[in-house]
């Protein structure tokens, strides 16, 4: 695999966006990229809901100091990023369940009902889902809506743990950069997907003057998985072709290589972004502290070694859980959200 881009620093983005803007939305009123900046932007929420407090200014929801208000569920749901693989990935995480419910003495269970990030988001607001891991894109939203306190992310032995998103084409595509998709077409997976729709969406027009509906053509496939399939597959929209691109995450993209869901030689990649944190593991602010401490203490204990857990994130040598400070961490992942905002603002007719 090789990268040929490498893109400008992201986190000049919210200091430069007024420009990238003005010009072209006073030559071209974009009505496709009008609706998929909604899309995007719709139940984004940058700011904290007034039923939690953040009084120690960690961005973080404070456990409630009225005690009636804690939970001490006698069962701990748990899920992983919702997707097409509900039973293998409960596979994969049973090793760490069966190691909570030892540590704890409570019973832990993967919920597969939950289909969507909303349905996760719903789920930690109304008390139904305890611990969970929500992908990057939505973890702002998470933690200002449901109250979600991120805790930790997949890591390698030395505690790296970022990711970068990365523009890939099928082996023979005669897109060589992004400057080349003009008049192509663009697979992103769904609107809420940091390195899957909400970093390129910017990127492209950003870095390469490029808009979506007028100079590219683009499909929403619903996960990673998919949009690495169809570039293995060489298809899109159900039609044979080389002349696309998908935008993935290239930690998942290691790992379906490992897991020989696609090779090497299927992909070429055409440009890799700057590192981003990964999917993160967190639980309900409104859990009892005590049980929230033992929960800390459980998941940091559990050894990795020899599960399916080591297996999942093998490819990317990731061996442990490491804590992670979300008010740092995810800084630029909110100056991206905050982009996609003040973009919709300057696109909004007067």
């Amino acid at each position: 695999m090789r990268v040929l881009l490498t893109a400008t620093p992201i986190a000049v983005l919210v200091l430069v966006v007024g420009f990238l803007v003005q010009k072209r939305v006073s030559e071209v009123p974009n009505l496709e990229f009008n609706k998929l900046l909604t899309n995007t932007t719709s139940d984004l929420v940058v700011t904290m809901d007034s039923a939690y407090k953040d009084a120690d200014g960690d961005l973080v929801a404070d456990p409630p100091t009225d005690p009636a208000a804690l939970i001490k569920p006698e069962t701990i749901i748990f899920s992983d990023v919702p997707g097409d693989r509900d039973e293998e990935n409960r596979v994969v995480w049973q090793p760490f369940l069966d190691h909570l419910s030892q540590q704890l003495g409570l019973k832990v269970e993967y919920a597969t009902d939950l289909k969507t990030v909303a349905d996760q988001i719903r789920a930690l607001r109304d008390g139904r889902l305890h611990l969970t891991i929500i992908n990057t894109g939505a973890v702002q939203t998470a933690v200002n809506s449901a109250g979600f306190v991120p805790r930790y992310v997949p890591a390698n032995d030395e505690g790296k743990f970022t990711y970068e998103m990365e523009l890939i084409v099928p082996k023979g595509s005669l897109i060589k950069t992004p400057r080349d998709l003009k008049g192509k077409f663009v697979i992103f997976t769904d609107t809420k997907s940091n390195s899957g729709f909400k970093t390129p969406l910017i990127l492209l027009r950003r870095d390469f003057n490029l808009e979506p509906g007028i100079d590219y053509d683009y499909k929403l496939s619903g996960s990673h998985f998919n949009s690495i399939n169809m570039v293995k597959n060489r298809k899109f929209a159900g039609t044979e072709t080389t002349e696309f691109a998908a935008a993935v995450a290239n930690d998942l993209l290691t790992r379906l290589v490992a897991e020989g869901n696609i090779s090497p030689g299927d992909y070429v990649s055409i440009f890799k972004s700057e590192a981003f944190p990964p999917a993160c593991l967190g639980r309900a602010y409104n859990l009892d502290p005590e049980l929230a401490a033992k929960l800390d203490q459980a998941i940091e204990s559990f050894d990795w070694t020899g599960t399916t857990v080591a297996k999942r994130y093998a490819a990317e040598g990731k061996t442990r859980f490491v804590p992670i400070d979300y008010k740092q961490s995810w800084a630029l992942i909110r100056d991206v959200d905050a982009a996609l905002l003040s973009l919709r603002g300057q696109q909004t007719p007067k």
